[in-house]
């Protein structure tokens, strides 16, 4: 919530606020309200637990535990409103991957709250039978995998990773099982280029498609707009951006990639380092909405050339960005 007002609504009128963009910045804002409310509801919630003697209870046999007895519990939803209200406040609420990982919490958490609310109404260490809570793991746990599963395609990666061993990268997923032979294309729409230099935005997108199929990108499909001109204003028009959508939906493209370039020069002076600085944006096809972006800049070493230290630039956003499809 507060990501959305700070920057989307807000950081046009004060630059400052451009901060909230960076993951890292709003970790440590989330960690630290986490830390607040711990501090402020914590004392306050172990105080009432006492007052409705909401207690542990020790069973009779076995190890002598005795000294645990009384001891509060259920104090799970101390730390669930310790991680569910940060992570509301601070989180890109567009993001699905957000949802269902507070889902997750939330039902494995109902769980164990239901778990501890039969000891308590019970008064004995006798909650939830051992096959009903497996149960109601499993069910979730199927949900789960099945929500990730409708996402996968271009927004994560299945395969599993082996220190000391790249080449070995065996996939969780065969698509050819899931998907009945469909396959879905990524659309590479055009770039919006800030420079001054043309074509800026066409060699980026000519460095990112060659680099998605190094990758394995199995489907690559091109828009071209109908202007075979520098795109300068693509992305900022409503109307070209929905017909460039509308367009990659008719193709069977579930994301697109997109971006702007801000910078591609050589700096002045005797060295003529060259710099570039890119922004790459994941957009869902069918929404309209963007599910990931990346942003960076680099510079290289003098006589270097442009196009080398863009493709290194390029090479490690698509990296972040997992794109498998």
């Amino acid at each position: 919530m507060l990501y959305h007002i700070l920057y989307e609504w807000l950081q046009p009128y004060w630059s400052p606020l451009n901060v909230f963009r960076y993951i890292t910045v709003r970790t440590a804002f989330a960690g630290l309200t986490a830390l607040l409310l711990m501090l402020v509801l914590g004392p306050w919630v172990i105080r009432r637990l006492k007052e409705f003697q909401v207690g542990q209870y020790i069973r009779e046999e076995g190890p002598d535990h005795g000294h645990k007895a009384g001891t509060p519990t259920m104090g799970g939803v101390l730390i669930l409103v310790c991680i569910v209200v940060p992570a509301l406040l601070w989180t890109n609420l567009t993001n699905r991957f957000l949802w269902l990982a507070l889902f997750a919490l939330l039902a494995y958490g109902a769980i164990g709250f239901a778990d501890d609310y039969r000891k308590v109404v019970r008064r004995q260490n006798l909650g939830l039978r051992a096959r009903t809570k497996f149960g109601l793991q499993v069910g979730i746990a199927v949900l789960i995998a099945a929500a990730l599963l409708s996402l996968r395609n271009g927004m994560y990666s299945t395969e599993i990773l082996f220190p000391f061993f790249k080449q070995l990268r065996p996939d969780l997923v065969v698509d050819s099982w899931l998907d009945g032979g469909l396959v879905y294309a990524l659309a590479v729409l055009p770039f919006v280029n800030l420079t001054e230099t043309p074509q800026a935005g066409r060699r980026v997108e000519a460095i990112s498609t060659s680099l998605l199929y190094a990758m394995g990108v199995k489907a690559l499909i091109h828009y071209s707009p109908p202007k075979e001109e520098n795109v300068v204003g693509f992305g900022f028009n409503p109307g070209t951006r929905e017909a460039a959508l509308s367009w990659a939906k008719s193709q069977q493209a579930r994301y697109a990639l997109t971006g702007t370039v801000d910078e591609w020069r050589y700096k002045v002076g005797v060295d003529g380092e060259p710099a570039v600085g890119v922004t790459l944006q994941v957009v869902d096809v069918g929404t309209g909405v963007v599910v990931w972006s990346g942003v960076g800049a680099q510079t290289g070493w003098g006589r270097e050339a442009v196009s080398a230290v863009a493709q290194k630039l390029v090479r490690d956003l698509l990296e972040q960005a997992h794109l498998h499809i």
